[in-house]
Parts: structure tokens; sequence; C-alpha cells
């Protein structure tokens, strides 16, 4: 299988390295949602799948092409994101052997910030935005024909990759429901092949603005990409995907946004003072399997009242921190819960980081959807925002790997993204600059002075010609 991998890494780098960057970017994409992540070539101690090669030379690329440097403009997310992988390395190393500890944080910075940076440093206007869109809402159309043909017949191109996995044979069916089987697709597990369609839904139906045949286009794939979350079978899916349809239905109507997030809080509220549980048990109860959403609220309970074990730097690299007795009776534990993972891998820093990722982006995504000024800009913005929602939600139900962990960072690029364009102005001359809103002082406010609106990016950079 390693000349499999050799061959799609030969090709897929080729690719990469000549065409244009935001092509090359597709190709990338392509090969993150399209090649299996669990088939790798190991290098000494090194594992690398094919994924990790391209995203090396497409970074190598980028790096030394100057107009790309020259575009890029650093921001807060950059650094936050670049902060969180810090204290990834930070932690890891006072509670694993440095050698191991680097090891795997040398593959999770492929995965992540590799996949972070060369979407910053490529996507600098709506052209190549959108030109990379369009490419992966193909790309997860063809994922879902896939999907359904496994979900109804159990058949899957993938089958003949199962028994290379680096980390042992990937079963080649993941169990049945409603008499169909669990899709699992390019994925090592169903419940990742499922929220990788629902956390890249609010993208695809974006594309809804670019034309009247895109908008035809966009609603066929979005309709699509639903089947797609609903091939996997999976529980964690399908509430991320309640979630972010949800958001998607408020976008033309976002003054209900404050007072639902209102009435959600006054409504846990209530419970945690009126019930003899905690709100989280309640609600695990009206879940779509109130079985397994008891167990994630007594996961959560007993991760609480063992948090001075871990709460500096975690436990380190462990499959099981041994609370399966005390959650379940069970002699091993099952961490369905990112906020929970992290914490047992980095501590309570690590979870400060992912907060601060998220609340940074969310509140800064949502100050420019409800902005007056351009409609295609609102619309991307909440369109994120419906991704990010999805996220924090499925987030208490699952804990992510493998292809997600660099899906979830190419989200997080494409809000960096929108964070540096709005930025920006477009001279006469036609040189980028820096902007901020413009702020007024106490006087000129008194005195209501008018100051101009900001000129906005045209759909496509002059640097691009």
């Amino acid at each position: 299988m390693d000349w499999v991998i050799g061959l799609v890494a030969v090709l897929a780098g080729a690719g990469v390295l000549t065409s244009r960057p935001s092509s090359a970017l597709s190709i990338y994409l392509l090969v993150v949602m399209g090649f299996p992540h669990y088939v790798r070539i190991s290098v000494g101690t090194i594992d690398l799948s094919a994924s990790r090669i391209v995203v090396t030379l497409l970074l190598v690329r980028c790096l030394g092409e100057p107009l790309l440097s020259k575009r890029f403009r650093w921001n807060l997310l950059d650094t936050l994101v670049t902060v969180s992988m810090g204290i990834g390395i930070a932690t890891l190393m006072c509670t694993t052997p440095i050698a191991q500890a680097l090891e795997n944080r040398g593959g999770f910075l492929m995965d992540a910030w590799f996949a972070y940076l060369v979407v910053r440093l490529i996507v600098t206007d709506r052209t190549s935005a959108v030109s990379i869109l369009k490419v992966v809402a193909v790309g997860l159309g063809l994922l879902a024909f896939i999907g359904l043909a496994e979900a109804t017949w159990g058949l899957s191109p993938y089958d003949a990759f199962k028994d290379y996995a680096l980390r042992g044979a990937i079963r080649h069916q993941s169990g049945e429901r409603f008499g169909l089987v669990r899709a699992q697709g390019s994925e090592s597990q169903p419940i990742m092949f499922g929220m990788s369609f629902a956390t890249l839904l609010p993208l695809v139906w974006f594309l809804r603005h670019e034309s009247p045949a895109w908008y035809r286009r966009a609603t066929s794939l979005s309709v699509l990409v639903v089947l797609g979350v609903l091939s996997s079978l999976s529980v964690g899916p399908l509430v991320q995907l309640l979630a972010v349809l949800v958001w998607l239905a408020l976008e033309n109507h976002k003054s209900l946004v404050k007072p639902l997030l209102l009435l959600g809080a006054l409504a846990c509220l209530l419970i945690e003072l009126v019930s003899n549980r905690h709100f989280y048990y309640v609600l695990s109860e009206i879940a779509f399997d109130p079985v397994n959403g008891w167990y994630r609220a007594r996961l959560f309970d007993v991760a609480v009242s063992h948090l001075p074990e871990y709460w500096v730097s975690g436990y380190g690299l462990m499959n099981d921190p041994g609370w399966g007795p005390e959650i379940i009776g069970l002699p091993t534990t099952d961490i369905v819960n990112q906020y929970v993972f992290i914490a047992c891998l980095h501590g309570l820093p690590g979870v400060a980081a992912l907060l601060s990722l998220f609340g940074a982006a969310l509140v800064t995504l949502y100050r420019l959807a409800i902005r007056p000024g351009d409609a295609w800009e609102r619309s991307l913005a909440w369109s994120l925002l419906a991704s990010l929602v999805g996220q924090l939600v499925v987030f208490w139900t699952v804990c992510v790997f493998d292809t997600m962990v660099t899906i979830h960072h190419v989200v997080l690029a494409l809000c960096g993204c929108l964070f540096a364009q709005v930025r920006l102005e477009l001279t006469p001359s036609g040189i980028v600059q820096r902007t901020d809103e413009p702020r007024l002082s106490p006087r000129n406010r008194a005195l209501n002075v008018h100051v101009p609106a900001r000129v906005k990016l045209s759909r496509s950079h002059p640097d691009n010609a």
C-alpha cells in the first residue's frame, strides 16, 4: 500500500507545486477529504499520510512566493491558533517523554497548523475563496454518493484500504442501524464521516450567492451533503446538523438570536434551580439517545471531580484516565467529549486556548454578520458562524481526530481570512493597506461628524491578474 500513498503524494505534490495557488489548495483539500488519512507511510518513528506530505510541499511553496507573503496580514485569530499550538507542545512535554511528545505534536502540527497556514496564505480575495469552496462542494457531493451507496449496499471503494491502516485494520462495516450500514467513507469512523459533511454544509449553501446557476447547484449539493450526514447514521453528526440548520434558518431573522440565547440560558438556570439534577442530565434525557446522553453527562461530572489531578498540564499521552469503573462500572473510559479530551491531554490551559479561539471567532463573525454593508461578506460570516456553532455543540458528544482535525482548522483559517479581508481597503493606486473602523472623538461624535464608508474589496484582487 506504500506505493499507492507514494503515487497519490507524487501526483498531488506535482499539482500543488505547479498550479496556481488557489488550484493547489483545492488539490490539497481534495486529498484531505478523498484519500484515507489512516493509511500512512512509516519513516522511522514518524507516520506520514498523503495529506501530510502534500500540505508540507504546499506550505514550502507558499513561504517561497513573496507575493503570497506580501498579501498576508497577521490578526488576532492567527495569534490564538499559534498560542494554542505552543500550549499543546509545552503541556505534553511536562507529562510525556520529550521525544514522544515532539513526535506526536509534529504530526498534529502538519494536520492542523500547516493546514491553517496554507489556507490563510492563499485565500486573500473573494475569487480564490469562491473557487476553493466550489471544489470542496463538488468533492463533498461525490463523497455523499459514496456514503449513500455504502449505507444502502454496504459497499465502498475505500474497503480496499481498511486492511492497511497503520493502527490496525479498520472494520469493513461499522454496524447497522434501521436496516442500513453506517457509512464510513474515507474516514476510519462513521461519526467523523458525518461530522465532515455537517461542518462544511454552511459553506456549500453559501455558494447560492454566486449566480442563478450556482443557486441551483448549491441547493442540490446541500441536499446531497445533508444525505451524507444521514448516511453515517450517527447521533453526534445529527445533533450537529440540527444546530447548523437552525443557525442557517436564523440568517434572515438575526434579531431573534440574542433572545433565543438568553431564553436557553434562563431555561438551563431554571432547570438547575428546580431540579434535583444538573441541567445537562435533564437535557440528556430528551436527546436522540438518552442512554448515551446520560453517559456523556456522567463523564462530565467525573471529569470535574478529578480535575485537581490534571488541571495544570493534563495526563499526557494516555489512552484511558481510569474513570470507567466510576462512570458506568466498566474497566475502560470512552472520552466522548472534545473539551474533556483536551483537558486530559493538555489540562485547563488547552481548554482555555480552545475556548479563546471559538470566542474570538464567534464574536468577530457575529459583528460582521449583523453590520450594514456588503451582503456577500455578511453571508460568508454567517455561514462560518453556523459551522462553528455546530462544532461547539457536537464537541460535547464526541472527540475529533484524523481528517476532522484538519477540517476544523481549515474552517478557522477561513475565519481568519475574513478577519484580514474586512480590514483592507483598496486604494486607487491598487496598493492594499490596513485600515480599521474609524473612531470618532467625543467632540466629533457630539457634532455628528460624517465619516465616509470604507471601500470594499472587489471580487478579485489586482494581483491576480
